[in-house]
């Protein structure tokens, strides 16, 4: 990144800057998902899970079957599994995790369009829009799987508290 940095201020030739460019939102993404992830994320604790916003609707779930959601989730990485843990974790706690979590990526996903802005001094903009783009899709996997498990983590929760009512 210095390298390319050194490059974008004495030659600011087509390459230079693409480079420059690059690494400057390479580096973006990583350092805004870690402010989100550590920064912001704590600052969610405690979020209602009951909030209409966390509830999945009709379509949703129909979205998730033709995505076979079921077949690829457990292809993504978890950051903390500590968090979704049944042996340290009540199945209440696990639901408001996985709402956080949710609140996490999206606020992710919306800030992943900011390096278009970029655009605006570097120029080629597609460049930015794509990478944007992909961003953004990585983010909505993990929204995707943490809406899909928590429905059924809910519906679980739900059964267990009427059989232990009885």
């Amino acid at each position: 990144m210095i390298l390319s940095f050194i490059l974008f201020i004495i030659h600011k030739d087509k390459l230079s800057i693409t480079l420059f460019a690059t690494f400057i939102t390479i580096w973006y993404h990583f350092f805004m998902r870690w402010i989100i992830g550590n920064v912001v994320g704590p600052m969610l604790l405690g979020v209602n899970s009951n909030n209409k916003w966390f509830h999945q609707t009709k379509i949703e779930n129909k979205f998730y079957r033709i995505l076979h959601v079921k077949d690829w989730k457990k292809f993504l990485p978890t950051y903390d599994s500590t968090l979704f843990d049944l042996k340290t974790q009540s199945l209440d706690d696990i639901i408001n995790n996985m709402c956080q979590v949710e609140l996490i990526h999206e606020l992710m996903f919306i800030f992943s369009l900011v390096p278009i802005a970029f655009s605006i001094y570097f120029g080629d903009l597609y460049i930015f829009v794509l990478t944007s783009i992909v961003a953004m899709m990585f983010e909505l996997c993990f929204i995707i799987v943490q809406r899909y498990n928590r429905e059924r983590l809910v519906k679980l929760n739900t059964k267990l508290k009427r059989r232990r009512s009885r």
